[in-house]
């Protein structure tokens, strides 16, 4: 048997040679350690990896508990724990309870604390990251008078995370109180576990997921030019699919449109209050509405309750660095000022529309990128990680140039530069995957569900695009691998 435990400040007491005397549950321990300890833990049945180690350093505890049948003793190693008194240089404990394995995932949710209240008397809840050198975490609160234990991260804790409690045998249920972050929003979640619901040496997988905030319809402004009118054109049907519902008209999806707009345009706009844009109103089939009067951006701003506001840069200019300057700045403290005013608060997730490089056959006359496609995708993010992303008033990154670009290097021959229908902008297959990448940014939802055999086919944006099963397998990796790495492609 080999044991460990916290000392008087929460230290961790390891590597000591234990002497075992009676090593059934609830037999009494000595021990020759000389370190006064408060909380004791137990590894019965150890591997002789474990027992031999000096320190004590156990790298993964998966396999310390296992189901095993009632009132047959386990086969596998497994966890107790107990206190105990020091006396000279030995110690007596009392093992009290063996444990459960709490194993927590997450989903679009990462976890940055978790406290676990009413653990049953005599025990502390532990980690079993405290005692992995690759992935450390701080060592737990302990208040003292109570019942609690906390682990917390300025980032971010390990996923999954695992926590040993004690079986809960007649206290108050034990409960775990998780708080993270999703899609830029603080959230919290409380899960409980009553006395049958934690057994010893037994395994409970939790999944922690966010709350749809979409569930009910979503409201979406792009204030861009034509590489957001394209972006946009097929959200409502992949929403839709999805499960976003248009109940009452709760999905709306608008782009405050001009032709070419920068962002000095759009911060020359609204200083002026000028009434120049479209208000270009997305529908099912790809179809939009750009009937409409002229708008200034404050109507457009002050219109809805958006959920989400995108700001982007006009294509020729978005590798280049010195434009994202006093009218981004502009405009960001415009939205803020216009949304406010009109509502009284700031609901509204603040993104930004990365947007892709031309296609190889339009280089020509691009000085500013070499005549190079690689050269214009890398201006463009090194400008979006400079400039973008210290930016604090940005929640998140739309990475279409990566999914573009992502598309291209891994299908060469099919998709290629069969992504742009004049080199420049999206076609009907790369504005189904520039939509499926705004939806992905935006909700997180998982975009393998997406229906096949799909007509991508407004006519403004060339010939029409079945989408079948190996497309959109190939648009889903695309995508996700630009969510995992907005600023990486092969």
């Amino acid at each position: 048997m080999v044991l460990f435990g916290f000392d008087s400040d929460n230290n961790i007491v390891t590597g000591s040679k234990w002497i075992i005397t009676n090593p059934d549950l609830g037999g009494e321990i000595l021990s020759d350690v000389s370190i006064s300890v408060k909380t004791i833990y137990a590894i019965a049945n150890p591997t002789s990896t474990l027992e031999n180690a000096n320190p004590v350093k156990v790298a993964d505890l998966a396999a310390l508990t296992a189901d095993y049948p009632a009132n047959s003793p386990p086969k596998f190693p497994f966890l107790m724990s107990g206190k105990g008194t020091v006396t000279d240089y030995s110690v007596t404990i009392k093992l009290y309870f063996a444990v459960a394995k709490i194993e927590i995932t997450s989903d679009n949710f990462t976890i940055t604390s978790v406290t676990v209240k009413n653990t049953p008397d005599r025990i502390y809840v532990f980690n079993e990251n405290l005692f992995n050198n690759v992935i450390p975490l701080p060592s737990p609160t302990l208040p003292s008078g109570t019942n609690r234990v906390t682990y917390s991260s300025p980032s971010s804790l390990p996923d999954p995370l695992v926590f040993y409690v004690a079986e809960n045998n007649g206290q108050n249920p034990t409960q775990f109180e998780v708080t993270g972050r999703s899609g830029g929003n603080l959230v919290s979640r409380t899960f409980t576990l009553t006395q049958n619901d934690i057994l010893r040496n037994n395994n409970y997988p939790v999944n922690i997921k966010p709350p749809d905030p979409y569930k009910n319809g979503i409201k979406v402004l792009a204030i861009g030019n034509s590489y957001a009118q394209g972006a946009l054109l097929y959200m409502y049907d992949l929403l839709t699919q999805l499960g976003v519902p248009n109940t009452n008209n709760k999905m709306i999806l608008i782009t405050a449109f001009i032709p070419s707009a920068s962002l000095n345009t759009h911060a020359t706009n609204a200083k002026n209050n000028a009434s120049v844009y479209q208000r270009l109103i997305y529908s099912a089939r790809g179809n939009y509405d750009g009937s409409n009067p002229t708008y200034s951006l404050s109507a457009l701003i002050r219109e809805q309750e958006w959920d989400v506001i995108t700001l982007q840069q006009e294509s020729s200019a978005s590798g280049r660095i010195l434009t994202y300057n006093q009218d981004l700045d502009y405009l960001i403290n415009y939205v803020k000022t216009e949304y406010s005013g009109k509502w009284g608060h700031q609901s509204y997730r603040l993104g930004w529309h990365l947007t892709w490089a031309y296609a190889s056959s339009n280089m020509n006359g691009q000085p500013n990128y070499n005549n190079d496609q690689r050269t214009m995708y890398d201006s463009i993010c090194n400008a979006v990680q400079k400039k973008i992303v210290p930016n604090t008033a940005f929640d998140f990154i739309i990475p279409v140039g990566t999914a573009i670009q992502n598309a291209r290097q891994n299908d060469p021959v099919g998709f290629g530069d069969n992504l742009n229908r004049d080199g420049t902008h999206l076609n009907n297959l790369g504005c189904y995957l520039a939509s499926t990448m705004w939806v992905k940014t935006i909700t997180g939802y998982d975009i393998s569900k997406l229906t096949i055999n799909y007509n991508a086919s407004n006519s403004e944006m060339g010939a029409a695009e079945q989408i079948t099963q190996v497309k959109l397998n190939k648009i889903v990796n695309a995508v996700n691998a630009a969510n995992d790495s907005p600023f990486i492609s092969p």
